[in-house]
């Protein structure tokens, strides 16, 4: 498998509050998403994040991994779609065209109905949809 390195490095925090540089190859980083959860893929590269290959795997394993993919491919259907398959809720890190996709917003509240909240005011105004009041 072909890995990538990061161009530039900054430094991170980890969850024991040692001090690391980001992670370097597409390996560390789904190691730790799959390890210490999606909120590990702000420590990898811009150029990782574009990874449209490892963002796959990441929302693979948890959709909202999505949260932290370029704004590309958060406007991507098939990644947006894989990460709305494995969790509903992840809608709401999809881009505002994709929050507008029948197919990706219906897929979305299959697996989470709440994630009706995220969608487009056009679905949720073709679907009836009104936010219930506390």
């Amino acid at each position: 498998m072909q890995t990538h390195k990061i161009l530039h490095t900054k430094k991170a925090i980890d969850k024991k509050g040692d001090i690391r540089e980001e992670y370097n190859t597409e390996e560390e980083v789904l190691e730790a998403v799959k390890s210490l959860g999606a909120t590990e893929l702000r420590f990898a590269s811009d150029e990782l994040r574009s990874n449209k290959r490892m963002i796959l795997k990441a929302v693979k394993s948890t959709g909202l991994a999505l949260n932290f993919a370029s704004d590309e491919l958060k406007n991507d259907k098939k990644v947006v779609m894989e990460a709305v398959k494995q969790d509903g809720i992840a809608l709401v890190f999809a881009s505002d065209e994709l929050r507008d996709d029948d197919e990706v917003v219906g897929e979305a509240i299959k697996q989470e109905y709440y994630a009706m909240e995220f969608a487009s005011k056009r679905i949720k105004d073709k679907l009836g949809w009104k936010r219930k009041k506390k």
